[in-house]
């Protein structure tokens, strides 16, 4: 509202005195005008009806900062093989008005702008509305980088392999030395290395599959097999042999070599039952 200002004027003249004086101005007091500089001419007449003007200044000033109705939508975007995102604009989907202002005129702009490199994890975007006369307001916004990418594993462990004791068994050795692995987000000292069966757990004879884990900060992983043998390299242990026998020669002056396996008594550290047979030298020697 425009203000009175007669009250502030002061004025003579050769004829009127100063209480008769009229004082008006133009927009009256009361009159609504807008933002900015509104000129108000203050008239002072005589009772000739002779007048003098001066013109005063009524400034408006827009110190109302913009409503943000509705901020923009949070969002997530998987990081590339720099474990990176490029920040998305933002801008299109916030809602603002202002009092003196009209939409289409209101500037809005984020922090960090549209097409900034971000690494992972939630990175807050500060949406700001201005108005023509300079006022803001903000809101922020969260954009997430997520690593979904898995650890690659460039050269799993060697295959090994170890006798079995007398236990048959073997205990299974730490592979996870043997592994070479990158990732796009985690450094390589930070890659948990873990193997299955782990380190020192006993196995018996044969191929045993060991995978091999590579699991990043992410939790994302990657695994790779790789093969321990088990070998039964020890003798059996024969601990009573077969009692020695003889038998009359027939009419041939020969005789037949009797079954002496049954006699046998031994042991071994992985096979049961145990295979007991006579060599064809033996049957010769014995039947010699």
């Amino acid at each position: 509202m425009v203000p009175d200002f007669t009250g502030d004027v002061t004025a003579s003249d050769n004829c009127t005195t100063v209480g008769n004086l009229v004082i008006t101005q133009s927009p009256a007091a009361g009159t609504t005008v807008t933002t900015g500089v509104n000129v108000v001419t203050i008239t002072v007449t005589d009772q000739a009806g002779n007048e003098t003007s001066c013109d005063v200044n009524f400034t408006v000033v827009d110190n109302t900062d913009p409503v943000i109705t509705s901020c923009a939508t949070a969002e997530s975007a998987d990081a590339d093989g720099s474990c990176e995102a490029l920040v998305p604009d933002f801008t299109g989907d916030v809602t603002a008005s202002d009092n003196c202002t009209t939409v289409g005129n209101l500037v809005i702009t984020q922090s960090p702008a549209a097409g900034t490199t971000v690494t992972t994890g939630v990175n807050v975007v500060t949406i700001t509305v201005t108005d023509q006369a300079g006022n803001e307001t903000s809101c922020d916004v969260n954009f997430t980088v997520v690593d979904n990418t898995d650890p690659v594993i460039t050269s799993c462990a060697t295959a090994e392999s170890a006798d079995a004791d007398g236990s048959c068994e073997a205990l299974v050795p730490d592979f996870t030395g043997d592994v070479t692995a990158s990732d796009n987000c985690t450094t390589v000292g930070n890659l948990v290395i873990t193997q299955s069966p782990a380190a020192g757990t006993t196995v018996t004879t044969g191929v045993n599959v060991v995978t091999i884990t590579v699991t990043d900060q992410a939790g994302n992983e990657t695994s790779c097999d790789v093969n321990f043998t088990v070998v039964d390299n020890t003798d059996p242990v024969i601990t009573s042999c077969a009692t020695a026998e003889s038998a009359h020669a027939d009419g041939s002056c020969e005789a037949l070599v009797p079954d002496f396996t049954g006699d046998v008594t031994a042991s071994d550290n992985c096979t049961e039952p145990l295979e007991i047979w006579l060599s064809r030298n033996l049957q010769q020697q014995a039947l010699q």
